[in-house]
């Protein structure tokens, strides 16, 4: 069951949104996540562990209500803070063995959980992949179907790390009319500058 890096803080985005990275040895990668404040909740996505001190200072803006995960190579810190937390985890379905464990709940592609996050279907990436997309701020969070790090900048995630890489670029371009104003990355900076605008020229290249 993964576990992985330790960040040592976080930074809001904006009011709503909070985002954490560290360097991974084991896969030699950035791993990164976010978590949303929707009203008094925190909805973390992909999270990895934060330092205790920084995990404080985050929780006390809201209370953690719920992991999402984007696919079932992102175990991450998940069951560590859905213990702490005392907290559901939910997924895209049939992921018991890649995760090591049997989520709470499923993430149904179509699907829109707690009247903001709408799932989208990335098939061809990692397993059970998925995109999360929140409607009220237009902030789409991705797993591994893009990635943006040093060395490949903004992109599709590499073929040679795709289960089947030409179905991604299929189910990917169904985001070409989602309205973005941030993108976010289990690998990678956000993109908070002309998001729709990178990700429209992207899609189209």
């Amino acid at each position: 069951m993964a576990i992985g890096p330790c960040a040592s803080d976080f930074a809001w985005l904006n009011q709503a949104v909070a985002f954490w990275q560290e360097y991974d040895r084991a896969s030699r990668t950035d791993l990164s996540c976010s978590a949303h404040r929707i009203d008094d909740g925190l909805y973390l996505i992909d999270p990895i562990r934060l330092a205790p001190d920084a995990t404080t200072a985050l929780v006390e803006q809201a209370l953690p209500r719920v992991i999402l995960l984007t696919n079932g190579n992102h175990g991450r810190a998940a069951k560590v803070y859905a213990r702490q937390w005392k907290i559901p985890i939910f997924a895209p379905s049939g992921l018991e063995h890649e995760l090591g464990f049997t989520p709470d709940g499923e993430l149904e592609p179509g699907g829109v959980y707690w009247d903001q996050l709408e799932i989208f279907d990335l098939s061809g990436a990692s397993p059970g992949e998925v995109a999360i997309y929140r409607r009220d701020l237009e902030i789409l969070s991705f797993g591994d179907a893009f990635i943006h790090l040093p060395g490949y900048g903004f992109t599709l995630l590499p073929e040679r790390y795709c289960l089947n890489v030409k179905q991604l670029e299929i189910a990917v371009q169904q985001l070409r009319e989602v309205p973005v104003r941030l993108l976010t990355f289990a690998h990678g900076y956000p993109v908070t500058m002309k998001a729709q605008e990178r990700l429209r020229e992207l899609l189209g290249s």
